[in-house]
């Protein structure tokens, strides 16, 4: 008999799950008024080369991580104020120094869910036990996240309104997020309060510089 042996860095997450095995997992309930951050461009760019103002809402049919496939979209927001900002700065935060252009090109808001959510907890022994989801590989590098979005797929089949899963950027602070479905596109609800983005990259230990050499953010806002 010939043993098969696979190898550790092969992915093992399942890229969807059946209704019996969502129903056996985990869930959340974020109420009406719950408070999410989202840190976005302050300016979207039109495909004619328009800039208008970017609003806080935003259901992506992308090529998000778990994005759903139009008309289906996918919101993503964070739980703390770090999450959002770090997941927005993307791999600039394995630096020391942040460009202040980065800083000035976007804009940090605390928002109020205005209906109440639930939400697949994939950060739950009983995502891994249940429905073979390991939660370092949700919030992993990939070459393409269509598995990721299969998955997601699957989740929004159910009945569920989204997933709740640990970010990529936040670093040791392990900070989650929120990835909630609806239909594609923007929403006019309130844009929430503005916060400082300064005041959180400046409190991790990032030192802000006036220089537009340095690399940039390759986290994409036009949607």
């Amino acid at each position: 008999m010939e043993f098969v042996i696979k190898s550790r860095a092969n992915r093992v997450s399942a890229a969807a799950l059946s209704l019996h095995e969502i129903a056996r997992l985990s869930q959340i309930i974020l109420h009406r008024g719950h408070e999410v951050f989202r840190c976005h461009s302050r300016f979207r760019i039109g495909s004619t080369g328009t800039r208008t103002e970017q609003g806080s809402w935003f259901f992506a049919s992308s090529v998000g991580r778990f994005d759903l496939a139009d008309p289906r979209g996918t919101l993503n927001v964070a739980a703390g104020r770090i999450g959002a900002v770090c997941e927005s700065l993307g791999v600039l935060t394995l630096d020391t120094e942040i460009p202040v252009q980065e800083i000035n090109s976007r804009k940090l808001v605390s928002l109020r869910l205005p209906q109440e959510v639930r939400l697949v907890d994939f950060t739950d022994r009983k995502a891994a036990q249940n429905g073979k989801i390991l939660t370092t590989e949700m919030s992993g590098a990939a070459a393409s996240y269509s598995a990721f979005q299969s998955l997601a797929a699957s989740i929004d089949a159910s009945g569920n309104d989204g997933i709740r899963s640990r970010l990529r950027f936040s670093g040791p602070e392990q900070e989650v997020g929120y990835f909630i479905f609806g239909d594609a596109g923007p929403r006019d609800w309130p844009d929430g309060q503005e916060q400082s983005i300064a005041e959180v990259v400046t409190a991790l230990g990032y030192q802000l510089v006036d220089d537009e050499s340095l690399p940039r953010s390759e986290v994409s806002f036009n949607e």
